[in-house]
């Protein structure tokens, strides 16, 4: 019988939230998925994929296979498994999972964000990837979203507090917190500014400080407007 392994992340921006999972037998990538949507938090976004990574796992593996899922919210694995604080999770997933328990040899596991760089990287694809740009494009038009590449000034970027206090917490040596920041960005595929219509930052701290260190004064970005602030307008 086939084993398969299953990886699933999401990712969380106040304007737009990506969703994904892939399927390994082996070495080999059989199947991966991507979808975006607006979601309220990260928790939400890894409950979806998860949510359509078991969906697949339901319509298209055989019945009777050896499946080992893997994540890195620890505090949904560890609700559904545990049944803590059941409140708080999707009833769609847990019914699923319960469900598949019934017909396959299934688990589910926590593990690192490093140990599921494939899924992190897949979810975060719709706004940290030029490439992917045009593909995203009628996704995010159903969203009520338009994306642009613009050249803007860094300082006409606002930085919100969240981004500071995640990556550079503390006093200390500008240029060690720096290099803190460059590993930052090479580990969470962090390279393309993205902000909202307004200026606000959605993504690409890393890159934004890698630039003013180095004496540019404006770059290319990722502009996301919703629709809604255009017909406002």
């Amino acid at each position: 019988m086939v084993k398969y392994k299953c990886y699933f992340d999401g990712s969380y921006t106040p304007l737009i939230s990506g969703y994904a999972f892939c399927v390994i037998v082996g070495d080999k990538i059989v199947h991966s998925d991507i979808k975006c949507g607006r979601l309220q938090t990260s928790h939400h976004a890894e409950t979806e994929a998860l949510i359509m990574l078991l969906k697949y796992i339901q319509d298209y593996i055989e019945p009777g296979s050896t499946v080992k899922v893997y994540g890195d919210d620890k505090s949904l694995i560890s609700k559904i498994l545990y049944l803590t604080g059941q409140k708080y999770v999707s009833l769609e997933v847990r019914l699923l999972y319960e469900a598949l328990k019934e017909n396959y040899a299934i688990s589910l596991t926590h593990i690192s964000g490093k140990e599921n760089k494939i899924a992190h990287n897949l979810s975060r694809i719709i706004y940290n990837t030029r490439s992917s740009l045009m593909q995203t494009n009628s996704i995010l038009e159903k969203e009520g979203l338009s994306v642009e590449r613009r050249c803007i000034s860094l300082d006409d970027i606002f930085i919100p507090d969240y981004f500071k206090n995640c990556i550079l917490p503390g006093p200390g040596n500008y240029k060690k917190r720096l290099n803190h920041c460059q590993k930052y960005g090479r580990d969470h595929n962090s390279r393309i500014i993205s902000v909202s219509s307004g200026g606000q930052m959605i993504s690409g701290y890393t890159t934004y400080l890698i630039l003013r260190d180095s004496g540019i004064t404006s770059c290319d970005v990722n502009v996301w407007t919703d629709k809604t602030d255009l017909m406002a307008a």
